[in-house]
């Protein structure tokens, strides 16, 4: 019977570990360097290495992450960071691409109701009206959150309450059924 690796004396556990042939994959199949490098700063907040790469790689800005089609501006707004968002934007970040699920920065930020980023997408550009694949508009998502900031500044810049329905809802009876009176009461006095 051998002995595990701890039942062993230090000295006779093997010091050196073999090596894995390294794998190649061919050249269609996307390697985990194809996402962007910086989107690991965006999630952890790293801001200085976020402002060194895009000065050195301005083009994987808008690059998006294989499998999900995300971009480090979903990523940024998602997370309420509006400095790091406002610096994408400033190197022509795209506001209007969409993810996998048709999600487009503005429905990231509407759905956690940073209102702030909200702001910024809209004044750079973010299509209000769009819809994802499941049918909803930023709206839909923060009337349905309860965000009444976020829902009061998307009304003032022309959000659609009653838009074409895909979702089989409207932005009025996701709030309705999601108990946020404060927003059911704001979008039937701007109905």
């Amino acid at each position: 019977k051998e002995k595990s690796p701890r039942q062993q004396p230090f000295s006779q556990v093997p010091t050196k570990v073999p090596r894995e042939r390294p794998t190649t994959r061919p050249p269609s199949q996307p390697t985990p360097s194809a996402s962007p490098l910086f989107m690991e700063a965006v999630r952890k907040n790293k801001y200085e290495q976020i402002v060194h790469f895009l000065v050195r790689h301005k083009g994987c800005i808008n690059r998006q992450e294989p499998g999900t089609g995300l971009t480090a501006l979903h990523v940024a707004a998602g997370d309420g960071n509006h400095a790091i968002v406002k610096l994408l934007l400033t190197h022509r970040a795209s506001a209007t691409v969409t993810d996998r699920q048709g999600d487009s920065p503005l429905h990231w930020a509407c759905y956690k109701g940073h209102t702030p980023v909200i702001r910024l997408l809209v004044n750079t550009g973010a299509e209000i009206n769009n819809e994802n694949k499941r049918g909803f508009t930023p709206i839909f998502l923060s009337s349905w959150r309860g965000f009444l900031e976020a829902t009061r500044f998307l009304l003032d810049v022309g959000a659609k309450v009653d838009g074409k329905r895909t979702a089989k809802s409207t932005p009025l009876f996701a709030a309705c059924k999601a108990g946020h009176y404060d927003v059911v009461a704001l979008l039937l006095e701007r109905k």
